[in-house]
């Protein structure tokens, strides 16, 4: 019987974990838990027996979930971590694992994915390509902006291949979020810290990637393509 903890920050997802979990005869939730609950847990107590295997569901907030990598490896060296998250970024994705997490998915991920990753006892992810390598070229050719928008004429009618969208940032992902949410533009450019010009830069080159005109386009293609979920926002 493999014991499976369960840590993130949104109770939903982890239910629904748990649930197709509980479909298995082999795979027992023994843990349900907020992240910095089961963090400090660890700390001052370390549960016994230890879980097998820990999943962490987590937004794509880098330093913390490195963090809490570290802490659970120092409390029980041979557990093995999966780590669910939206970022498609390369060099956060080998931070993460060089951190000590076995597997980095994606949230949408097919659930038969990760039930065959709770079973694999070793590593079989590929390390990410170092800081700087070239990363996969968008299917959307480069084209001509003004004011951050494409300009008229020149927008493909090709469709867009997911597999084939360049890795996101951090600052990006963050924009996801603020751009999901009631905020107005000049409030997330203020949160996100950016002068007026990186803004229209870093939003324009968003816009082309997706092969939107708009902010509310970006935001219906982040949920088509479940980039963003609606506990996400």
């Amino acid at each position: 019987m493999m014991n499976v903890a369960l840590v993130g920050d949104h109770a939903l997802n982890l239910h629904a974990l748990a649930y197709l979990f509980h479909q298995s005869d082999n795979i027992r939730v023994t843990t349900i838990s907020k992240t910095c609950q089961w963090i400090r847990q660890l700390t001052a107590s370390p549960p016994t027996p230890f879980p097998d295997v820990i999943i962490l569901d987590m937004h794509f907030q880098l330093r913390p979930t490195i963090q809490a990598i570290e802490a659970i490896k120092h409390a029980h060296p041979p557990a093995r971590i999966i780590v669910l998250s939206l970022t498609r970024d390369a060099e956060a994705t080998g931070r993460l694992l060089h951190a000590g997490a076995e597997r980095c998915l994606p949230k949408n991920a097919d659930p038969q994915e990760l039930i065959t990753a709770l079973h694999s006892p070793t590593r079989t992810t590929p390390l990410p390509p170092p800081a700087g390598a070239t990363a996969l070229p968008s299917p959307a050719r480069e084209i001509t902006t003004a004011n951050g928008h494409p300009t008229a004429g020149t927008r493909t009618n090709q469709p867009f291949q997911f597999a084939a969208w360049p890795p996101f940032t951090e600052l990006e992902y963050r924009y996801f979020l603020l751009a999901a949410s009631d905020a107005s533009n000049e409030d997330i450019r203020s949160r996100l810290n950016l002068c007026e010009s990186s803004y229209a830069q870093m939003t324009g080159k968003v816009h082309r990637r997706f092969d939107v005109r708009t902010r509310d386009g970006l935001v219906v293609a982040l949920f088509q393509h479940r980039l963003l979920v609606r506990d996400d926002v």
